[in-house]
């Protein structure tokens, strides 16, 4: 029976991961930001299959904001990881097709195997701009 709970947890985890655009980055030491997971909705956010993304962007999100915004979200990033806590961004992207978008991004800290790793919820926030 404990097997079975672990399958349905399993699946009930990964179906509330794709109810929203998800995804996993790892942030270096300049407070970029470098794709670890993303979800379908995520990609499908962005107008980009995976391969497209790894391709142009290698596992740099950064690549996707607008090049005024990059400066920016680094200083936030390191300025709100300073104070501990939750992240909270909004910033603008560009997609495949070259509309931008307004995201909001809630993230937080963890560590795995000694790196730090930021776990995101990104949401597409363009109609409320």
């Amino acid at each position: 029976m404990s097997e079975e709970l672990n399958l349905l947890a399993k699946e009930e985890i990964i179906h509330l991961l794709n109810l929203s655009e998800c995804a996993v980055f790892t942030s270096t030491q300049e407070t970029d930001l470098l794709l670890g997971y993303a979800n379908d909705r995520f990609y499908k956010m962005i107008k980009y299959s995976p391969e497209e993304f790894k391709e142009e962007c290698g596992d740099r999100v950064m690549e996707l904001l607008e090049p005024d915004e990059k400066q920016k979200i680094r200083t936030l990033i390191a300025r709100q990881s300073a104070v501990g806590g939750k992240i909270h961004l909004e910033f603008r992207i560009r997609r495949k097709d070259g509309v931008r978008l307004w995201i909001s991004l809630i993230a937080e800290y963890s560590f795995e195997n000694g790196k730090k790793v930021l776990y995101c919820s990104a949401i597409n926030i363009s109609k409320l701009k």
